[in-house]
């Protein structure tokens, strides 16, 4: 069908080879020869090409390939790795990764976690990631964690959503506090377990250093170089390493109440 005047023809113009990137097989690139047909109108005159199901216009990769890109970023491979994988350069990877538009949540969550990462999107050192850690699903990613973007992107939540947040979920960053005693004013803020455990480390440590300077030489560097044995789980430790964390909790009462704290 004519493009121009919407009347359809049969009438072939001409044919243009283009090379198209297809999914490599068996670790080999694969690149298609495709014939596409140019058409003439004989109504209007208008040339236009052939339009086929397996590559969008403009394109010069087929949909599979595309798709297969966006299933490896899924997993665990870099825009790196994935470009090696399908033999294509890194800057394309990332336009196709571009492409995929993840909408905001209809609804927000019972339970409502936010943390920061890593990233360089926007000239930002750290992004923000929104998920729902109930359903292990990643919700939204901002391109910042200031205070400004977040208040923005959590009003365009209407009242009734946020209500039904009952658990906010963060790290100690005084903002988060900020915005969940402002927007979750019915749920509860949680401290997520990796910084909940880190604090409790970091407090068992200053007990550690504290008691060994205590004691005489031998008892302190015991307590130094049983340092990771002192905060390992029960659960994985040997027989011999339980004696020796045993021998160790009752040298000192502080030790031995804080260790029982702790685990």
């Amino acid at each position: 069908m004519c493009p121009a005047c919407g009347l359809s023809t049969s009438y072939i113009h001409d044919y243009r080879h283009q090379l198209i990137r297809d999914i490599p097989a068996f670790g080999v690139p694969v690149i298609l020869n495709y014939r596409r047909r140019r058409y003439r109108c004989p109504h209007c005159g208008k040339c236009f090409s052939e339009h086929h199901p397996f590559v969008p216009k403009y394109h010069r990769m087929t949909r599979r390939l595309v798709a297969h890109i966006i299933e490896l970023l899924r997993s665990e491979y870099s825009f790196t790795s994935a470009a090696k994988t399908v033999n294509l350069s890194v800057s394309t990877v990332i336009r196709v990764f571009d492409t995929i538009h993840i909408p905001k949540p209809q609804k927000l969550p019972h339970v409502f976690a936010i943390d920061e990462f890593k990233g360089n999107t926007g000239n930002q050192k750290y992004q923000a990631i929104i998920t729902d850690p109930a359903s292990h699903r990643v919700l939204d990613i901002l391109p910042d964690r200031s205070q400004s973007s977040l208040i923005g992107y959590l009003r365009q939540c209407s009242p009734k959503q946020r209500k039904r947040v009952r658990f906010f979920v963060s790290d100690m960053w005084q903002q988060y506090t900020d915005i969940a005693c402002a927007f979750f004013k019915n749920g509860t803020q949680v401290i997520d377990r990796y910084h909940f455990i880190r604090q409790m480390v970091w407090a068992f440590d200053k007990v550690r250093k504290r008691v060994q300077q205590i004691y005489g030489k031998k008892y302190r560097l015991l307590f130094k170089h049983s340092k990771r044995l002192l905060i390992k789980r029960n659960a994985k430790l040997k027989d011999c390493e339980k004696e020796r964390v045993n021998s160790l909790l009752y040298i000192s009462d502080e030790m031995l109440q804080n260790q029982g704290t702790q685990t």
